[in-house]
């Protein structure tokens, strides 16, 4: 059994003693701090050279920066923070929302800030240069012992000089500061309208810096998305893809990138759904780290069978985790109740755990970044996402698609089965098998779920359109909700015709009346049956009384005649003495008379 979201374990490879290569040097670099990007840069910026970061407002430049620096200052790496806009003031107030308590970072001198601010005579003036500034950067960072330096917002500095010449000229000796330094440099620009690119426009910095990081803000279908993006990475490969990103409660941070084509670990073990039924129509259950997708229009159980797949990990042992978007956990829980589910228990002993979130007002980036917060923590063997079709809601179907895809991959990548409730979004019909789009495509088992409206009744369906890798009931069943469970009907089908609810108990009905009365008429039968065998027997025991007279007078006569042909034989032989003596000269009785 693959065990969900296992700890990475350290590879090592030992080398080939024989052979000794020479590798060139690779470029240093410092970690952020940023998970995704340190992973997505190999390491993250370029040490001892500048990257740049450019965006429009509030696009997350200052955020960026001031957390790669915070994060470098927590690990003891100092730094300095040089402020062209906002005072060192107003940035300790607006950044303290994040947690980030830059002041013991300033006791301690890991981290400084300078307020560089271009004066109102300067800007009217265009008399402005950086020297006197780098020096006084020069000077901190050496006894600070500063490794990190951030320009933010260096276009303020620099838009107000006098001409184009003059910020060509500043923007060089700020390139060549930076390449003496040593110091790790991240600069900020706001976006301009033109990047056309002349030697001296702020646009120039792209092509001096090491590293250009594009920060950009889109709105489409009402919805607004950052996404982050490495233009250019000077000596080092990198994801060059753009990836979205948010502002949340802890800083900047980017939606975690999932591998998108890899072998996962897959797996034969089959788990029950906790519906009999439902597992043999699925060849004894689902496979273990396979996507379930239960489609359905409103009020066909949906919920139901979910939260039946959740109590029946929970009762294994395992764990389950259930993102909750249209009802909050308590409701689920207590409406379940209706049919014999009670996930209170788990919720008690921890095996459950519940998460209620609102997709229309997060954004399915945000919706993604917080369930894969949760997955990694609570590391789940099961993950349901209730219903997976808000995610229409918080940005339209392509965003929406994507994260799918995203949260079918985390799954998959960490052995968890999916479970993923879906509501019918594209047709008001309610026996239509249309779901989000890419979840039927994505899910390995498709469970649809519809109603019969006939004699007034609506009742549900049940039916499993797709399930990779097992041989599948293609039957109908009826679904029945009780409040001991949910059960799941034999198909009844009459003259081609699917029956359920009150008409099928109503044929139903009729046909045990009438397998009752054709019961009572064999019964009758039997019964005239065994009468007539009774009497048949009864005339058989007379016959035979009258055969044992007859054979009784048969055997008198035969003996009557045996003793009649017995005296017969005494007469003869009686005879023949007589005869036989008269003929030897024996007197007859006469002589002896006289």
């Amino acid at each position: 059994m693959p065990q969900p979201y296992p700890d990475p374990a350290p590879s090592a490879r030992v080398p080939d003693q024989a052979a000794v290569v020479l590798s060139p040097p690779r470029l240093a670099k410092r970690r952020t701090g940023i998970e995704v990007f340190d992973t997505i840069s190999e390491g993250g910026l370029p040490a001892g050279r500048a990257s740049l970061l450019i965006g429009s407002a509030g696009s997350g430049k200052t955020i960026f920066a001031m957390q790669a620096l915070y994060n470098a200052a927590s690990r003891g790496e100092a730094g300095i923070f040089v402020c062209f806009e906002e005072r060192p003031e107003d940035l300790r107030v607006n950044l303290a929302g994040f947690g980030w308590d830059l002041s013991a970072h300033e006791a301690a001198q890991r981290l400084q800030l300078i307020d560089a601010q271009t004066s109102v005579e300067a800007q009217i003036s265009g008399d402005s240069e950086i020297t006197g500034l780098l020096a006084i950067v020069a000077d901190l960072a050496r006894r600070g012992g500063a490794q990190w330096v951030v320009f933010d917002s260096l276009d303020a500095m620099l838009s107000p000089m006098a001409d184009e010449a003059t910020r060509g000229r500043e923007t060089m000796r700020l390139h060549h500061w930076i390449q003496t330094s040593g110091l790790t440099c991240i600069i900020t620009l706001k976006r301009a309208a033109d990047w056309s690119v002349g030697f001296g426009s702020e646009a120039a910095i792209s092509y001096l810096v090491d590293c250009v990081i594009d920060l950009a803000t889109t709105v489409s279908e009402n919805f607004t998305q950052r996404t982050l993006q490495i233009l250019k990475y000077r000596g080092s490969a990198h994801h060059a893809d753009p990836l979205p990103f948010l502002i949340g409660q802890r800083g900047f941070e980017i939606v975690p990138v999932i591998a998108e084509r890899a072998e996962w670990t897959v797996s034969d073990e089959r788990l029950s759904t906790g519906i009999p039924a439902l597992d043999q129509m699925l060849g004894g259950g689902v496979l273990r780290g396979s996507g379930v997708l239960i489609s359905g229009a409103p009020g066909t159980a949906k919920t139901s069978i979910s939260g039946r797949m959740t109590e029946a990990m929970c009762e294994r042992g395992e764990r389950a985790l259930m993102i909750c978007f249209d009802e909050g956990p308590a409701e689920i829980v207590r409406n379940l109740h209706s049919i014999g589910i009670r996930l209170e228990r788990h919720l008690a002993d921890g095996r459950l755990q519940m998460a209620s979130m609102s997709a229309r007002s997060r954004g399915a980036d945000h919706a993604f970044a917080a369930i894969y917060d949760l997955a990694v923590a609570f590391r789940p063997s099961l993950l349901v996402i209730d219903p997976i079709s808000s995610l229409i809601k918080a940005g339209g179907e392509l965003l929406a698609a994507r994260t799918l895809t995203r949260i079918v991959h985390l799954c998959k990548q960490h052995g968890s089965t999916l479970v993923m409730p879906c509501l019918n979004v594209r047709s008001a019909a309610v026996d239509t098998e249309e779901s989000l789009v890419h979840a039927s495509t994505a899910a390995d088992v498709w469970i649809h779920l519809s109603y019969l409206v006939n004699n007034g009744e609506r009742n549900r369906l049940l039916t499993v359109i797709k399930a990779r890798g097992t041989a599948h009931s293609n039957q109908v069943r009826e679904l029945l909700l009780k409040s001991e469970g949910i059960t799941l009907a034999a198909p009844y089908t009459e003259e081609g015709e699917v029956l359920a609810g009150t008409l099928r108990w109503q044929r139903e009905e009729q046909n045990r009346i009438r397998q009752r009365e054709r019961e009572r008429e064999v019964e009758a039968a039997r019964h005239a049956l065994a009468a007539r065998r009774k009497q048949l027997l009864a005339r058989i025991a007379d016959l035979e009384g009258e055969i044992a007279l007859l054979d009784a007078d048969a055997a008198l006569h035969l003996r009557q005649s045996a003793d009649a042909e017995i005296d017969r034989k005494r007469q003869r032989m009686g005879i023949l003495e007589r005869r036989s003596g008269a003929l030897a000269g024996e007197p007859s009785s006469r002589e002896e008379g006289q």
